[in-house]
């Protein structure tokens, strides 16, 4: 019997979706990372095809390019590790490995841009920086391993994972977030690149309040050069989620808008390690995310209209 964790998904220039999962066998044991594809919105779904299978795997995310191109990467033991699909998933390469230093990955997010160009960030411990590669042949091979918070080691681990977010834009921008604790609390910093990760900015607080915590981020950039977050946020004593969008490359945001109508009580902030963002063509912002406002974790959905 095999449990199912961690779902993603990502839709192609074609309309396929995908449904990417990590898979744990209960006897004989065992790890997995399979991906299913459907060609009628989820209706119905063709045979799963897998892209790992080993023990040690964990964290896997999928992006599609929208240029032809399907990227998977996981965790495998002490490595990152990124395979890609050219025929729609229906088979994988072998994997390439992130360089990374001697400290230990936590797993990857992934981004890329129109030229074959991939980005992968994640966040590594026990050194508690974020580090950012970049593959300028569809994730062939790897170069350019950038450490993006400028105060190396404050992204430390305080009661909760400090996973980071990447974005990238149509004009090959490349934004990166994450949660740093200074100050006796979490903040949200993001981060530009507009050479395809040899230099970034300064980094750039994202919430319009010094009260509480802001944790968590996500991003994703709309067709119109926007670049939209969101995050939990304790401002008001428990948790909501909070959303904001830059019109200028993240130099500057938007008054930030809470999306819960309830909130959840701050002693249960520790709700995963993703959240769930996408803008559509038309610049509306779709959300999930996991709230505990009924005392249950549960899973909710809004779209910027509702919000």
């Amino acid at each position: 019997d095999w449990l199912q964790s961690d779902p993603w998904l990502a839709v192609n220039e074609s309309g396929m979706l995908f449904f990417a999962r990590l898979e744990v066998s209960l006897l004989p044991s065992g790890r997995r990372i399979v991906v299913s594809r459907s060609s009628d919105g989820g209706l119905t779904w063709e045979a799963t095809v897998a892209v790992a299978d080993s023990m040690g795997l964990d964290k896997e995310v999928l992006y599609s390019d929208g240029e032809g191109s399907l990227y998977a990467g996981y965790k495998r033991g002490p490595t990152l590790r990124v395979a890609r699909s050219e025929d729609e998933g229906e088979s994988w390469s072998p994997p390439t490995v992130l360089p990374h230093t001697a400290e230990g990955p936590t797993g990857p997010v992934l981004a890329t841009g129109r030229d074959g160009s991939v980005f992968a960030a994640w966040w590594s411990r026990p050194d508690d920086n974020v580090w950012v590669a970049a593959s300028c042949d569809h994730g062939g091979s790897w170069g350019r391993l950038q450490q993006v918070n400028p105060v190396a080691g404050s992204v430390t681990f305080v009661g909760m994972p400090a996973f980071p977010s990447i974005a990238s834009g149509e004009d090959g921008e490349v934004w990166v977030a994450w949660q740093v604790f200074a100050g006796g609390d979490w903040d949200i910093l993001i981060t530009l690149s507009h050479d395809a990760g040899v230099t970034w900015s300064a980094p750039i607080r994202v919430s319009d309040s010094a009260l509480g915590d802001q944790f968590m981020p996500t991003l994703a950039a709309g067709p119109d050069g926007s670049i939209h977050a969101a995050w939990y946020d304790s401002r008001t004593g428990n948790v909501n989620l909070v959303y904001a969008r830059s019109t200028d490359g993240g130099a500057t945001w938007s008054t930030n808008m809470r999306v819960t109508t309830e909130e959840t009580p701050f002693f249960h902030r520790r709700l995963g390690d993703y959240l769930g963002l996408a803008v559509g063509p038309g610049g509306e912002a779709f959300l999930a995310w996991t709230d505990r406002r009924t005392g249950e974790q549960n899973i909710y959905f809004a779209r910027s209209s509702n919000f």
